[in-house]
């Protein structure tokens, strides 16, 4: 599924470099307490970064750093000693275990998150059920459209991994009847190496993300978390809301066609309306939002954007948390989303396109 009125994306909007900057930022600081703990040196912390990137080759780690692979290697088997680990796969799953005792002892989590996996592909299957299950989810699989249904009936699950990458994948078909069978979990997807379809369709689909083939378990993990927790607050304070933000100059009257689920689609002209200049992805935004005659202050976060070469050119922006908005305001904004927006979650404008 491609957009025909635009050209081919270019590669900041590609799945692979446009995962949530935010997830990644607190994977990103579990990560360096997590070597601290250890004790692990600078360099010895450089590869656990990587390794929690997805990058677990020795060659492909030496190439990263500059290394020479035995160089590396030494590092690994000190990385193993001082932390107990005889793996690659159980050092990340040590990481991913700290990551979900954290949220626990911050009581960020209500419960164990439940994930039914839809694949077929084996491959898919032993590297992402295991290492989800192992670090604090509760996963179910379902290889059929029966077995999907009945799970969905009897688990309720909080999200939906499907692999998009089989042939003549339909995703706006799919997320309809996911909404359809279960529209309180929130659907996720992975897609082949060079899939066609781009972080700015899934989400227009519906999907809260699209993972490439190959994505670690990590990164994984710490994006889908960022979504389960609900609490505008502890959300915030998971995702390390610290960073400079740009601040909007004026007021921005949420129109329908621009409102999602999980975010808003914000036109180029706007942007640079308020802005006074385009945005680029992981730009962090201090908004007023217009809705029903009450004024939001909410902060956001660019997750993709599209160039004026695009037959509606703008951002995508997910909405992190309100700030110091009362409990009404926060029920001002869910009921708007609830009458007002699709099954996108975040649109890209175009149906204000005649």
């Amino acid at each position: 599924m491609t957009d025909h009125n635009s050209t081919t994306p270019s590669p900041e909007n590609a799945s692979t470099d446009a995962l949530s900057q935010s997830a990644l930022r607190a994977l990103g600081i579990e990560t360096h307490l997590f070597c601290q703990g250890f004790r692990l040196t600078p360099r010895e912390s450089e590869i656990v970064s990587v390794l929690a990137e997805g990058v677990t080759r020795i060659k492909d780690i030496a190439d990263r750093l500059r290394l020479s692979p035995n160089t590396v290697n030494n590092h690994v088997n000190s990385i193993f000693m001082k932390t107990k680990a005889r793996s690659k796969s159980q050092l990340l799953a040590m990481l991913l275990s700290r990551i979900a005792e954290e949220l626990q002892s911050a009581r960020l989590l209500k419960r164990a998150p439940r994930l039914i996996l839809v694949a077929r592909n084996a491959d898919i299957v032993a590297a992402v059920m295991p290492e989800l299950k192992r670090n604090g989810f509760n996963v179910r699989l379902a290889d059929t459209e029966e077995r999907l249904t009945s799970q969905i009936s009897q688990f309720h699950p909080d999200f939906i991994l499907a692999d998009a990458s089989i042939e003549n994948f339909d995703c706006r078909n799919f997320v309809s009847r996911i909404c359809a069978l279960a529209p309180q979990a929130r659907l996720a997807l992975i897609g082949g190496s060079s899939a066609a379809l781009t972080r700015c369709d899934a989400m227009e689909a519906g999907a809260i993300e699209i993972f490439e083939r190959g994505t670690s378990t990590a990164r994984l993990a710490t994006i889908l978390l960022s979504h389960y927790i609900e609490n505008d607050s502890d959300r915030a304070r998971f995702l390390s809301v610290n960073q400079t933000s740009k601040t909007a100059s004026q007021t921005l009257e949420i129109q329908r066609a621009a409102l999602g689920r999980g975010g808003i689609f914000i036109p180029s002209a706007e942007c640079r309306r308020l802005f006074g200049a385009d945005l680029a992805i992981g730009d962090r935004l201090d908004l007023r939002l217009k809705v029903e005659n009450r004024t939001l202050v909410a902060e956001g976060e660019v997750v993709w954007t599209r160039d004026d070469s695009a037959r509606t050119p703008g951002a995508g922006v997910r909405l992190l948390h309100f700030d110091g908005s009362t409990d009404e305001d926060r029920e001002t904004w869910r009921s708007f989303v609830f009458q007002n927006s699709g099954l996108s979650f975040i649109p890209t404008g175009e149906s204000t396109v005649a």
